[in-house]
């Protein structure tokens, strides 16, 4: 059966062939090695750090989702096997914040040039206070869930396990989400004449307690919201053999002054 990939990669593969301009394309690999390097980099938040992890991962993808496609001919015919080929002569050149290159010898097969790094969950203040539209587009590219196995590699899920748990979070948040005193249930700014979320990444480890994932500050509230949370995260978490699972939702851990 096919596995839809809707959920977790449409709303990736835009991230760098919409701002090719900025990217080098002398190569013949442009552009779907390019995609499944940003593939990796919105599965984890990170480049990869060599080679091998870059293989594992393509592997993983074309197993997974088995589309009949550009992207992926392009990757199991010409790609994958270019990289197991030359996997110890190909350099990863990496400044933390600045630049990310892959080269084989004097070829550039990839470069993320100053500047232009893809969505990270860790960089909403570059929105807070700014148009919501723009806002709303950062939280659409990472609102998706992300589980990881025990060993720290991404699970693919099929859509049906992503509506499944964007249910359950919403069923969680009408049942012990409190609004009927008319307040804001969470922190937020105000932009003109509209009153904007501020969303937070959270970290949840199996049998763990809830985390900012960006902070690494533990959720400490009486509200009973997370704690009900928690107990969702965990049967997810055993229902589908996922040690850690990272998601986005409006920041509902409240305080005295709630406004941004």
């Amino acid at each position: 059966m096919r596995r839809k990939t809707t959920f977790l990669f449409s709303i990736l593969l835009c991230t760098f062939l919409c701002n090719a301009q900025y990217l080098k394309r002398d190569n013949m690999f442009y552009p779907h090695l390019d995609v499944i390097v940003a593939n990796y980099h919105n599965c984890y938040f990170k480049f990869p750090d060599s080679v091998e992890d870059l293989i594992r991962f393509t592997e993983y993808f074309l197993k997974t989702y088995s589309n009949d496609n550009a992207t992926k001919s392009n990757l199991e015919i010409n790609i994958l096997p270019y990289l197991k080929k030359n996997k110890k002569r190909i350099s990863i050149e990496e400044e933390k914040e600045y630049t990310y290159t892959m080269r084989m010898e004097g070829d550039t097969l990839v470069y993320v040039p100053p500047g232009f790094w893809p969505f990270s969950p860790c960089e909403n203040s570059f929105f807070i206070g700014e148009r919501p539209n723009d806002y709303y587009h950062y939280y659409e590219k990472l609102r998706v869930p992300r589980c990881y196995s025990s060993n720290n590699r991404i699970i693919f899920f099929p859509d049906k396990v992503y509506q499944d748990f964007e249910k359950g979070i919403r069923l969680t948040q009408q049942k012990y989400i409190d609004i009927s005193n008319g307040s804001i249930p969470y922190k937020y700014y105000i932009y003109e004449n509209d009153t904007v979320p501020i969303f937070s990444m959270l970290e949840y480890n199996f049998g763990k307690p809830l985390r900012y994932y960006c902070s690494d500050e533990r959720i400490v509230s009486q509200s009973p919201f997370y704690v009900n949370l928690e107990v969702f995260l965990k049967k997810f978490c055993k229902k589908h053999q996922c040690k850690q699972i990272l998601f986005m939702l409006p920041d509902y851990n409240l305080s005295d002054n709630n406004q941004l």
